[in-house]
């Protein structure tokens, strides 16, 4: 849950996709994922965002933010976040990689331990954003046995409903779980 983009519509036409805009900010995006081993992408007014990285923080996790409504080109960057991940809210938080999700996700990944495993190199059962591969569906893993993961870092679901971690009951009995 987070604050959402103000545009009406995610959906992009082709030319709108591969706009100058679009495109420099898709290899920033894919940039900043691949080289910071934990990615948020906050909006400082944000109380999920602020939660999210209070909780990062707390659990001694270093992260790079980039808070999307003090830069020009936030906005088109949180649209390349949606047709990345499918998730159109703040905070857009990857690991390693991996995409976590947002701030209930984040809460979740730190209780059940998956979050600390993927950053000790364990490739997981999360979202993994891979910059040339087309989305895998999430039945392909599921047939298989287990989720691939691409070599390079940022794209689909990997992995399926029964795979993912359980996230609590509510964020305040995770909360007292950390």
């Amino acid at each position: 849950m987070g604050s959402t983009l103000s545009s009406p519509s995610y959906s992009h036409s082709a030319d709108t996709l591969k706009s100058p805009d679009m495109v420099n900010a898709t290899q920033l995006v894919k940039s900043l994922i691949a080289k910071n081993a934990v990615m948020v992408f906050s909006k400082s007014y944000c109380p999920y965002c602020t939660k999210a990285k209070n909780l990062l923080k707390s659990n001694g996790i270093n992260f790079e933010a980039i808070e999307l409504d003090r830069r020009d080109d936030g906005s088109v960057i949180q649209s390349v976040l949606a047709n990345l991940t499918n998730q159109r809210t703040v905070p857009n938080i990857f690991a390693n990689g991996h995409h976590i999700g947002g701030c209930d996700n984040t809460i979740a990944a730190l209780s059940n331990g998956s979050f600390k495993k993927i950053l000790k190199g364990d490739k997981g059962t999360l979202f993994i954003v891979d910059s040339d591969a087309p989305e895998q569906s999430s039945s392909a893993s599921a047939s298989a046995g287990k989720a691939s993961a691409p070599e390079s870092p940022v794209s689909a679901k990997s992995a399926s409903a029964s795979e993912a971690p359980e996230a609590p009951e509510s964020p305040l009995s995770a909360k007292a779980q950390l």
